[in-house]
């Protein structure tokens, strides 16, 4: 599981209690998210996905991304594009903005 723009890391630390067997990984311009008291599951990283998703091809199960204003329009191709190689026959991405 990816959570790009984790922010502080809530969405990840939830789901990280919620799927105790899955891998999450927590990624973000800054690294913003807690550094003590993570669980065995976690991992946060300083990255931007716009620059390219820098994890192995299909890879991943599912990218979770929110506050997708942050991502230009003329960018947005390229972006999902990317999503579709990192993600595993089957995986899903969910984009999400919040009022």
């Amino acid at each position: 599981i990816l959570d790009v723009g984790t922010g502080n890391g809530t969405w990840l630390l939830e789901m990280a209690a919620e799927f105790p067997d899955a891998q999450l990984t927590g990624i973000d311009l800054v690294h913003q998210a807690p550094t003590s008291v993570l669980p065995p599951n976690c991992t946060f990283k300083v990255m931007d996905a716009l620059h390219g998703l820098r994890f192995p091809d299909a890879s991943l199960d599912y990218i979770h991304h929110r506050y997708v204003c942050s991502v230009p329009a003329d960018r947005w191709g390229a972006y999902l594009a990317d999503c579709a190689r990192v993600l595993r026959p089957g995986g899903w991405i969910e984009v999400m903005e919040s009022d």
